[in-house]
C-alpha cells in the first residue's frame, strides 16, 4: 500500500509545483497597434503557458467591460492555440478583458510572490478606439487664477533649509536628509543625492516623487553621477524611520488620505493641494543648487508620483522632461463620462478639477518632453485618463502602451506599443497614427479623407519664413553643359556654427525642383538647423548617375564655403 501511495504523493507534489512555479497567462490583441476603428472586431488570444509551451485543458472565465457601458461574460477552453475573446466598441474609449483560469472547478493560482502572497492566474488587458479624441470634463474657469494664488503662498513663505544632515552614501554619491519650509501644512522632506566630484553648473537636476502610501523618501544610491537627485516623500514627514513609525503616522494622521470627501469639498483643503506645493518647492530647491546646469530639469514618478510629475510640469515651465509611469487621478470626471473605473478612483467634486493632472498637462512648456506609460489592464490608473494627459501635453511626447499589465502585475513577455507625438493640425488637434488596415494615402487629398474618418480635419498651411532667417537663392555650385546648377541656402541667425541639413527634392529623378522645399526648410530652421536645398539634373537632361554626381559636388561646395555661411562642417546631414 505504501509503495503505491508514495508515487501518488510525488505526482501530487509535482502537479502543485507546476501550477505554482511554471504556469503563466499570456494574451494579446490581433493587430500591431491596440487602436481599432469604431465597431471593428477586436480579437484577443489568451494562452496558458508553461515556459514557452502552451497548455491545453483548463478553462478561461472572462468578463468584458468597456467605456460604452456594456458588459459581457463567457468562458472558453484552452487549446494549444489558446482561446479567443471577440468584441468591439462603437465609440471612442477602452475595452477591458479580465479573466481567470479554472480546472476541475478550482481556480488556479500563481506562484507565491514576495511576502508569500498568492494570486489567481489571470489576464487583464484591452484595446481602444480613437484614444486621441478623448477629453475630460471642462476645467474650472479660474484654474490659472487659483494656482497663481497658491504659488503666491509659496513666495510668501521663503524657502529655508530646516535641516540638512549627511547620511550614508557610497563612494560616488553624498546623500543628505533635507527638510525645507513650505506652505501647505508640512515641510518638504527628502534625500538629496549629489555626486562627490560634481562641478558647479555641470549636472541636470532631477526631482523624484513617490507613489501612494505614508513612507520615507527613497534613497537611490544607483542614481548615477550625471545628475543631482532630490527624492521626496509625499507628506513632508521624517525619513529613515522603522516601518512601525510610518504605520502609526498613517493610521493617526493620514487615514484614507486623498479619498476623504469632506477634505475634497474645496481645493484648498484637499491633501493634493499641499502635496503639489511641496512638489513645487522641491523643484525650487534643486534649482538653487550650485551643481545644477541651469538648463535640464527632470521630474519623475509613478502612480501618485506620476500625478505629481505632470502637475509640476504644468506649474513650473522650466521643467524640460517629465517621466510619468501610470499616473494616478488623471480624469477625475471619468465616472460621469461613463468610463470604466474601480475602487481606487477618488470621487469627483467641483474642487477636483483644480487638481486633475490632465489640466496641468495642457500648461507644460512646449519645449518640455513627456514619456508616459499606460497599462491596458490598469484600472487603478485607467488607460483612458492617462491617454487624455498624453493628448493634452503640447510638447514632444511618447506613450508606452503595455498589454496585459496592471498597476502591480506585469505579464511575462508583455507586448509594448510606443506611440510618439506627431504634428498638430492647424486646429491644434494631435494627429493620430494611421490605423492598421487603412490604405496608405498617396496624396494630401487622400490623407485628409483618412483623417476625416477619424474626426480630424486637416488643412495644408505653408509655414511662414521664420523671423531673422536669411535666405540666399540660386547660389551656383557647379556648371554643366546644360547650364549652372544652383543651391538655395537658409541661414538662421546664430553666434556659433550650425549643423546643416541638405535637402534633395523628390520626383523619381525625373521631376520636381528645389523651390518646393521652402516649407520643409522653414520648419528645420525654426529648430536650429541651417538648410541647403539642392538642384540636380533630371533624367531628361542627363542619364544616371549624373544626378548623384551633382549632389556630391554640391556637398563638396558646401564644405568649401562652410566658414563663410556659418555651417559646422562636421555636422552635415
Amino acid at each position: 500500500m505504501i509503495r503505491f501511495l508514495f508515487p501518488l504523493l510525488l505526482f501530487s507534489l509535482a502537479s502543485a509545483h507546476l501550477t505554482a512555479e511554471l504556469l503563466h497567462v499570456f494574451g494579446n490583441h490581433d493587430k500591431k497597434s491596440p487602436i481599432y476603428q469604431s465597431n471593428e472586431q477586436m480579437v484577443f488570444t489568451i494562452k496558458l503557458m508553461s515556459g514557452d509551451k502552451t497548455i491545453a485543458g483548463p478553462t478561461f472565465r472572462w468578463e468584458r467591460t468597456g467605456d460604452d457601458g456594456k458588459t459581457e461574460k463567457g468562458e472558453s477552453v484552452f487549446t494549444e492555440e489558446g482561446c479567443r475573446v471577440v468584441t468591439s466598441i462603437d465609440k471612442p474609449g477602452f475595452v477591458r478583458i479580465y479573466g481567470t483560469v479554472w480546472k476541475d472547478g478550482k481556480q488556479l493560482k500563481s506562484a507565491p510572490k514576495k511576502g508569500g502572497k498568492v494570486e489567481p492566474l489571470f489576464f487583464d488587458g484591452g484595446a481602444c478606439v480613437a484614444p486621441h479624441t478623448l477629453k475630460g470634463l471642462p476645467e474650472p474657469a479660474d484654474f490659472d487664477d487659483y494656482w497663481k494664488r497658491q504659488k503666491a503662498r509659496l513666495v510668501a513663505l521663503p524657502m529655508e533649509v530646516l535641516e540638512m544632515k549627511e547620511v550614508e552614501g557610497n563612494d560616488s554619491l553624498s546623500v543628505f536628509d533635507v527638510q525645507l519650509t513650505c506652505a501647505g501644512g508640512a515641510p518638504v522632506s527628502g534625500y538629496l543625492h549629489v555626486p562627490k566630484k560634481a562641478r558647479p553648473g555641470s549636472l541636470k537636476g532631477v526631482v523624484g516623487y513617490q507613489g501612494y502610501g505614508v513612507k520615507s523618501a527613497h534613497k537611490n544610491l544607483n542614481s548615477g553621477t550625471d545628475q543631482i537627485l532630490f527624492q521626496i516623500n509625499a507628506h513632508g514627514i521624517e525619513n529613515g524611520k522603522p516601518a512601525e513609525f510610518y504605520q502609526k503616522v498613517w493610521k493617526e494622521r493620514y487615514p484614507n488620505y486623498g479619498f476623504v470627501k469632506s477634505e475634497n469639498a474645496t481645493p484648498e483643503t484637499t491633501f493634493f493641494n499641499g502635496m503639489y506645493l511641496r512638489a513645487l518647492r522641491a523643484l525650487e530647491f534643486i534649482k538653487s543648487r550650485p551643481e545644477w546646469d541651469g538648463k535640464n530639469l527632470t521630474v519623475i514618478g509613478g502612480s501618485q508620483g506620476g500625478m505629481q510629475a505632470i502637475a509640476v510640469s504644468g506649474l513650473d515651465r522650466e521643467v524640460t522632461y517629465c517621466d510619468a509611469w501610470s499616473p494616478w487621478c488623471c480624469d477625475f470626471g471619468a465616472p460621469e463620462l461613463g468610463r470604466v473605473v474601480i475602487g481606487w478612483n477618488v470621487e469627483n467634486t467641483p474642487a477636483m478639477g483644480y487638481l486633475d493632472p490632465i489640466n496641468f498637462a495642457k500648461r507644460a512648456n512646449p519645449n518640455c518632453e513627456l514619456k508616459i506609460v499606460a497599462n491596458l489592464g490598469d484600472y487603478v490608473c485607467p488607460p483612458s485618463g492617462v491617454w487624455i494627459a498624453f493628448n493634452n501635453f503640447s510638447g514632444r511626447k511618447k506613450i508606452l502602451v503595455r498589454q496585459g499589465c496592471t498597476h502591480s502585475h506585469w505579464m511575462k513577455n508583455y507586448p509594448e506599443f510606443i506611440i510618439e507625438s506627431a504634428a498638430r493640425s492647424s486646429s491644434g488637434h494631435e494627429l493620430p497614427t494611421l490605423l492598421d488596415g487603412v490604405k496608405k494615402p498617396k496624396t494630401f487629398k487622400d490623407l485628409k479623407a483618412v483623417y476625416a474618418q477619424q474626426g480630424v480635419k486637416l488643412n495644408y498651411v505653408k509655414l511662414p519664413k521664420p523671423e531673422g532667417l536669411l535666405v540666399k537663392k540660386d547660389c551656383v555650385y557647379a556648371v554643366r553643359e546644360t547650364g549652372p546648377l544652383k543651391v538655395d541656402l537658409y541661414l538662421p541667425e546664430s553666434n556659433k556654427p550650425l549643423p546643416l541639413v541638405i535637402l534633395v527634392h523628390g520626383g523619381g529623378w525625373k521631376r520636381g525642383s528645389k523651390e518646393k522645399e521652402d516649407t520643409r526648410a522653414h520648419w528645420l530652421c525654426k529648430r536650429g538647423y541651417a538648410v541647403a536645398a539642392v538642384q540636380y539634373r533630371l533624367s531628361g537632361e542627363a542619364k544616371y548617375p549624373a544626378a548623384l554626381h551633382d549632389v556630391c559636388d554640391a556637398v563638396v561646395w558646401l564644405r568649401k564655403y562652410a566658414t563663410e555661411y556659418n555651417f559646422d562642417p562636421n555636422r552635415f546631414a
